[in-house]
Order: structure tokens, then C-alpha cells, then sequence
């Protein structure tokens, strides 16, 4: 397994306790094969406070460069259809 995607639809006022265990385990030695997680957030009111958010919760993914967090491609997922 190479790539991981999450799909956020709501991120206001979620928890992420714990998941700080997803983080050390797909940062782990485990995956270490694992080139990219990422965090596709739909609705969200500042993409920049989101990034922040989630960077301080996934650190080690961070720190090992294969955390990414964006906002979906609307034009891929209609050309999809």
C-alpha cells in the first residue's frame, strides 16, 4: 500500500482524539512503504486554520513528508462521472 485518503466532510468542531495512534502507526515502520495520507477536506471555513489543525494532530506524518491536506478536485470528480 502506497497512498491512504481520508474524506473530511464537516470538519468544525471535530475530535480527533485519538487518532493520534493513526498517526504514529502509518508513520510507523509498519508503512514504511506508504508514500502519501491524505486529508481531502470538503467544507471547512479557513483552509489555513484547518492545515494548521491537522498538521499539529498527524505530526509525525508530517515530519516524514507524506501528510497531504487539500481541498477536493471538483473538476476530477465530475469528470469522474
Amino acid at each position: 500500500m502506497q497512498q491512504i485518503t481520508f474524506v473530511v466532510f464537516y470538519l468544525e468542531g471535530a475530535s480527533w482524539q485519538g487518532w493520534n495512534e493513526v498517526d504514529h502507526v502509518l508513520a510507523g515502520v509498519q508503512f514504511g512503504r506508504l508514500k502519501e495520507v491524505a486529508i481531502v477536506v470538503y467544507h471547512c471555513r479557513d483552509m489555513d486554520m484547518t492545515r494548521q489543525r491537522l498538521v499539529a494532530q498527524f505530526s509525525s506524518m508530517y515530519d516524514r513528508g507524506i501528510l497531504n491536506i487539500r481541498k477536493p478536485n471538483y473538476k476530477q470528480i465530475i469528470d469522474h462521472f
